[in-house]
């Protein structure tokens, strides 16, 4: 949703699109995004893009901590955008190399990072991590008078909810690996450990399913009939 916002804030003219526009685009990309994670072909694609996300998160809300962005020359901007870039890698590569771990960390750093916004919007409207978020995405020749004027100096409230919020990531990304302790994959799905591991996910199924086949086998099971012998037979034609 952010980089749709960032997208049309910088493609726009001076003359731009009202609030009701914008706000109906991005609920339409919500609904289109919503529509594809529920099918199956796109589930492994939607949990590394959570990953990617909760990586990014990350990024922002370090850059967002000093007035002016983390590097506030605007000669180096684009090294603010690089760190921003290299955690949303790592969180790529976590989740190839551990899924739990990668979503996990991309629900808890993307809900703190939520979380955070919305205190902030309360506390200091604007003026605060708002702020910093158009000042980091809004690169628009048409707003570059507010944008340099005006600058980025976040309120101490606002530093203290961004540090708050990355503190805890790590706090709810464990309090989740403790509450749900079973696997995030579907259940004919072998994508559970680290990498694609279709046999070991055999072998468990195999193992957890084996004593109940060999229960509903000796219950239905019949017995076999018994044989007559050839003395009985001719007893009974007498």
């Amino acid at each position: 949703m952010n980089l749709a916002w960032a997208v049309i804030i910088n493609t726009l003219d001076n003359v731009g699109v009202s609030d009701v526009v914008l706000t109906a685009f991005i609920f339409v990309l919500f609904i289109l995004g919503f529509a594809l994670g529920l099918l199956k072909m796109t589930w492994h694609l939607g949990i590394l893009v959570l990953s990617i996300l909760g990586g990014l998160a990350i990024g922002i809300r370090i850059t967002l901590l000093r007035s002016g962005l983390l590097i506030p020359d605007p000669d180096l901007f684009f090294i603010n955008w690089l760190i921003i870039g290299i955690c949303g890698f790592c969180g790529s590569i976590l989740v190839v190399w551990k899924q739990r771990c990668g979503i996990l960390n991309g629900c808890a750093s993307t809900g703190s990072f939520l979380c955070a916004l919305g205190f902030d919007l309360v506390i200091n409207q604007q003026s605060g991590m708002s702020r910093g978020l158009r000042y980091l995405f809004d690169r628009n020749s048409y707003h570059a008078l507010d944008t340099v004027t005006n600058g980025y100096s976040p309120p101490v409230t606002t530093v203290i909810i961004l540090a708050v919020s990355l503190g805890v990531t790590p706090i709810f990304a464990f309090a989740q690996w403790k509450m749900f302790t079973r696997s995030f994959g579907a259940k004919d799905d072998t994508f559970s450990g680290s990498l694609w591991e279709p046999q070991e996910v055999a072998q468990d199924e195999e193992s957890m399913t084996g004593p109940q086949r060999s229960g509903n086998t000796s219950m239905t099971e019949k017995p076999p009939k018994p044989s007559i012998s050839i003395s009985e037979n001719a007893k009974q034609d007498r």
